[in-house]
């Protein structure tokens, strides 16, 4: 505010707003508006207050909702790229060369879907699934085959984007625990990892490997057992396939986020107050 003095009057003008006029008379300030203009006190204070505050409130919505949708159409929100990875669905969405063998696999190279292995096999442990840890969760359980290299679980994912890295994750454990299960991790025919079961049984172990989908626009995901014995009797739960964003431009990061949102609110409580203070 830019005060000037005229004799007993007193006249200002705010940054680019109209001239006002006004004389004091003790502490009592009268103010009205005079007709005089000149320089840059050519705007109403208060229409120039509500055009800021309008232009901030415009300004935060279109930084809020363009935040909003880069968060959204970011890879790492594209979830469920695995169908029935939990197996609550139960025998479907994927293809083995071991032989679907209900409530019995007792033979080498059979496999159940359950929520128990012992309902499958009177030497298996006793546990539940990983996903929900009670009789109401499923988990795929394998009788190792004879033959080493051989197809467990496969399956297609057509949604994935070209030039992006990914992370594929799943939880293996044991169910008899001579000669704890070997199993590697293929896609588009490439292995990206190999881990083991762990030697004790009913225990999850968590794997997660990495992938960059390069000219890919889907990919044919497998595991397969290595044992090729009378071992390696084991059970799998819970995969997922997810994304991490592109190789080029990185995916802006919740903290990122909060700042961005955190100066946005700053910025327009600032104006609010400075507009109700008028």
């Amino acid at each position: 505010m830019v005060l000037k003095a005229s004799f007993n009057r007193y006249s200002w003008c705010v940054r680019s707003q109209k001239r006002f006029a006004g004389s004091i008379r003790g502490k009592e300030l009268q103010v009205w508006q005079t007709s005089e203009m000149e320089g840059n006190c050519q705007e109403n204070s208060t229409l120039e207050a509500v055009r800021r505050f309008k232009l901030i409130a415009r300004t935060s919505l279109m930084a809020f909702w363009f935040i909003a949708c880069c968060s959204l159409m970011s890879p790492r929100s594209i979830a469920g790229l695995i169908f029935n990875g939990d197996f609550q669905v139960g025998n479907t969405g994927f293809t083995t060369d071991y032989n679907f063998s209900p409530g019995n696999i007792y033979n080498a190279k059979s496999y159940d879907i359950v929520s128990n292995p012992a309902q499958a096999h009177f030497l298996a442990a006793s546990y539940s699934d990983h996903t929900f840890g009670d009789s109401s969760g499923r988990m795929l359980v394998i009788n190792e085959g004879l033959s080493p290299n051989l197809l467990v679980w496969k399956q297609t994912v057509s949604s994935i984007a070209t030039n992006s890295n990914y992370v594929f994750e799943g939880y293996i454990s044991s169910w008899y625990a001579f000669e704890p299960a070997q199993i590697r991790v293929l896609f588009n025919g490439n292995e990206i990892g190999t881990t083991n079961a762990p030697s004790v049984t009913a225990v999850w172990y968590k794997f997660s490997f990495f992938w960059n989908s390069g000219a890919a626009s889907l990919v044919d995901i497998e595991i397969r057992s290595m044992n090729g014995s009378n071992g390696g009797d084991f059970a799998l739960d819970d995969f997922s396939l997810s994304g991490l964003g592109t190789s080029s431009v990185p995916e802006p990061s919740s903290f990122a986020i909060f700042l961005t949102s955190a100066g946005i609110l700053f910025r327009w409580r600032k104006y609010r107050r400075n507009f109700l203070s008028l």
